[in-house]
This record gives structure tokens, C-alpha cells and sequence, in this order.
């Protein structure tokens, strides 16, 4: 149990010193409206932030 802790201590401390978030979200504008995607392991320095695990999409249409 100890070393499962001590790894997602390593893991979380990982990730929040690389400068990438655990959830986040990416809206891009396209024809005819905007996109935005959500989903885990989201780095701003790779493809504005889009995630790498999507899990959620939608798209709203512009008025």
C-alpha cells in the first residue's frame, strides 16, 4: 500500500511540475461555430492544449 501512495504522490507531482493538467479543455473555432473537446493529460506547449485521452466533444453553432 506504502509503495502504491508513494507512486501517485511521484505521478501527481510529475505532472503538475511539467506544466500539463490532469482535465482540460480546448475550444477551437470552425465553420459554421466552435468545438470544444475535454479529456485528461491536456499540454499547452502540444497543440494549444488539446488532450490527449479525449472523452467529451461538443459543438455549438454560431448565430
Amino acid at each position: 500500500m506504502r509503495k502504491l501512495f508513494a507512486l501517485l504522490i511521484i505521478a501527481a507531482t510529475a505532472i503538475f511540475i511539467s506544466g500539463c493538467t490532469c482535465v482540460g479543455t480546448h475550444v477551437a473555432g470552425i465553420e459554421g461555430g466552435k468545438k470544444t473537446t475535454t479529456g485528461l493529460f491536456s499540454f499547452t506547449a502540444i497543440d494549444n492544449g488539446y488532450p490527449m485521452l479525449p472523452f467529451y466533444s461538443k459543438f455549438e453553432a454560431a448565430q
